[in-house]
């Protein structure tokens, strides 16, 4: 058991695959593309499930806005224009709850 983040060198010594680091770096990176693992500013890769953040499907709005569909269902979280710009409609992405706007909407983050 691991407690936080782990680097992709403290996972392949876990696993034993300390000589296919180059492998297992590209597995953690499409993993972080497919938003299963969060990547932290210091290279340490945990589950999205021990994270705050919310996994989903973008949905984009002709008007500029969009929503997250998060994967564990419930309410879509409302996404402002200035957060669609770093999305596409249909994108996978991970995003955080930064407010409620003024309709009473969970507000995110990606």
């Amino acid at each position: 058991a691991c407690d936080g983040p782990q680097t992709a060198e403290e996972i392949a010594e876990q696993l034993n695959l300390s000589d296919r680091i180059d492998a297992l770096g590209k597995r953690l990176a499409a993993m972080v593309r497919e938003a299963q693992l969060v990547q932290n500013r210091r290279g340490g890769y945990a589950p999205v499930q021990q994270t705050s953040l919310i996994a989903g499907v973008v949905i984009a709005n002709p008007e500029g806005f969009g929503f997250l569909k998060p994967d564990e269902g419930g309410d879509d979280l409302f996404l402002p224009p200035y957060e669609m710009r770093k999305v596409m409609h249909g994108d996978r992405a991970l995003a955080n709850v930064t407010g409620i706007d003024r309709r009473g909407r969970r507000e995110g983050a990606i």
